[in-house]
């Protein structure tokens, strides 16, 4: 072969490489496209039983947790708190339904993203609510259930099931319909039952409640998801027991067998924990969300001014400033005026309030944070080799958590308590009662104030609910529309009933 056909051979294989480089590259680009454009239509939904949302950091964690595994509805039972709420946690939104007491309860933690497709929230008992959430084509309707345990009397069972039947039917027909939540339900794998709940349940038989779930499935034509994906064994259990030698898959969801279609995926994640014996279930669902006009309003950037008392940070400003005013040329004033501006807010960049964490008055830090980890890894290393020395230091972690947690709340509390004592002694009026109405802030439930305007949509915020109740009024009183007269409760109805 001569040197010209060699080169020739060379530069083809070369042109080959390029080219194979460059379809790879293509590949890539396309599929992280189809990748983006898949997350769009789709969201993540998740049941958890929590056993409690008024210990220390729960609900801090959970927003966390939820970040973590990308989910955007969580449904939540055992929520433990006084009555019927909605309150801001960081970037999520909790609606509380519960009683009279902390026993029992229910709920939904929900991405702020999702803020404006909320159609209403329905508190209804302490072990039932129901949200409606707008979506592109349909409204989506999710039932919170929490059913009574397998020892409950067969009668209390019963009137629950009637409940839960009940609401169901008075859900829009359209709606797509999905109940979820702990069922203390154990599925098996029963031929005859299989077009209701799959053939990959994780016990053989199943249980009376169990039973009873299959029944209400049967008759209004649903189809229990979480048996129908086939998984290993150790992403089906959803309850653990105390010596971690029995896990049951007792949380379920339900969805009708028309819209089936919609879940892609369900799993338990064993990863996550809040310190309880349940697990969280999560399932991947299409949804694509309504488009809406962007606001025209500027959005007001908030700065943390006071972290420039921390010395560090100060010296740290500073030095940024100067820097950028040492090697500013401009000559002309307006020039150095506009130079000026852009260095203050590029310095200020490192001042940026963080409003996506939940403010938990500045006691949630990153000792907690750490405490709260090394626990979860403790457990994850355990329900690997449940070893008695695993177990003990599990236990350990637990402890160790759970008083980082009081002890940093105590000693916050006792700082601010000198802060406002000082305060006060030196006659600092003005920061004296700042400081008093933010901890008053603090302690009451941040509830967020909702009504429904002509068209029953959502209207949130002081102004805007103030706003059209006075319409409401003004047209009551003057006789201007007797429909609303008519349907004054439904029209003007809070979701917060404190309100």
């Amino acid at each position: 072969m001569t040197k010209l056909a060699k080169e020739k051979d060379k530069s083809k294989g070369e042109m080959k490489i390029e080219n194979d480089e460059e379809h790879l590259k293509q590949t890539k680009h396309k599929k992280r496209e189809n990748q983006t454009i898949e997350k769009k239509d789709q969201i993540y939904l998740g049941t958890w039983n929590v056993r409690t949302t008024y210990v220390e950091g729960t609900l801090i964690r959970l927003t966390e947790i939820m970040e973590k595994y990308e989910i955007d509805i969580l449904a939540l039972q055992e929520t433990k708190q006084l009555g019927n709420f909605v309150e801001e946690v960081g970037n999520y939104i909790f609606f509380n339904s519960g009683g009279e007491d902390r026993r029992l309860g229910t709920g939904f933690l929900i991405n702020r993203s999702l803020k404006q497709e909320i159609v209403e929230f329905l508190p209804i008992t302490n072990r039932l609510c129901k949200i409606r959430v707008r979506s592109k084509y349909r409204k989506l309707t999710l039932m919170n259930v929490h059913c009574p345990t397998e020892e409950k009397e067969n009668e209390i069972k019963e009137k629950f099931y009637e409940m839960i039947e009940e609401e169901y039917d008075k859900t829009p027909k359209f709606d797509v319909k999905i109940i979820l939540g702990d069922f203390n339900a154990k599925l098996g794998q029963e031929e005859i039952y299989r077009p209701a709940i799959g053939k990959y349940s994780k016990h053989e038989e199943s249980n009376e409640n169990g039973k009873k779930l299959i029944e209400l499935a049967t008759e209004r034509n649903l189809r229990v998801v979480t048996t129908y994906f086939q998984h290993k064994d150790i992403y089906k259990g959803t309850w653990i027991s105390p010596d971690n030698r029995t896990v049951n898959q007792i949380d379920h969801m339900v969805i009708e067998s028309k819209h089936a279609k919609y879940i892609m995926n369900v799993r338990s994640l064993r990863g996550a924990d809040v310190d309880i014996d349940h697990m969280l279930v999560r399932a991947k669902i299409k949804y694509r969300k309504p488009e809406h006009q962007e606001s025209k309003r500027n959005k007001v950037i908030k700065y943390a001014v006071e972290k420039l008392n921390d010395e560090n940070i100060r010296k740290e400003f500073q030095t940024k400033i100067n820097k950028r005013i040492s090697s500013n040329k401009e000559e002309s004033v307006e020039d150095q005026w506009r130079q000026l501006e852009q260095m203050m807010k590029e310095g200020a960049d490192m001042l940026l309030k963080d409003d996506s964490k939940a403010d938990q008055g500045g006691w949630y830090d990153e000792e907690c944070r750490r405490a709260v980890l090394e626990r979860e890894e403790s457990r994850m290393n355990m329900m690997k080799n449940n070893t008695k020395e695993n177990q003990k230091l599990y236990r350990e972690k637990r402890r160790k958590a759970k008083s980082t947690c009081r002890r940093k709340k105590r000693e916050y509390i006792e700082t601010e308590m000198e802060n406002l004592e000082n305060n006060y002694m030196r006659k600092q009026t003005r920061q004296f009662y700042k400081n008093i109405q933010y901890q008053r802030r603090l302690y009451q439930q941040n509830k967020i104030l909702f009504c429904k305007d002509k068209n029953g949509q959502l209207v949130e915020g002081i102004e805007e609910s103030l706003k059209r109740w006075s319409e409401y009024f003004r047209e009551l009183l003057d006789g201007k529309s007797e429909e609303t007269s008519e349907n004054a409760n439904d029209e003007g109805a809070f979701l917060n009933e404190a309100y």
